[in-house]
């Protein structure tokens, strides 16, 4: 159900929130003060966008 709509979210979430919503997720990865290499678990992801911010910082797990 949510694959049909997830574009549309992700385009609205960005411009209803007039792009802060990529600020909020910074702040949620830097307060959790995890480190490169560190196991980070996204329960109940939605369209992904922490997780990949998660990604994004902290680079692949070797």
């Amino acid at each position: 159900m949510f694959a049909g709509i997830a574009p549309r979210y992700d385009l609205l979430n960005h411009l209803l929130s007039a792009n802060r919503d990529h600020g909020w997720r910074r702040a949620t990865v830097a307060a959790g003060e995890a480190r490169p290499g560190d196991p980070v678990l996204d329960v109940c992801t939605g369209t992904g966008d922490l997780a990949l911010e998660w990604a994004r910082t902290l680079g692949p797990r070797s």
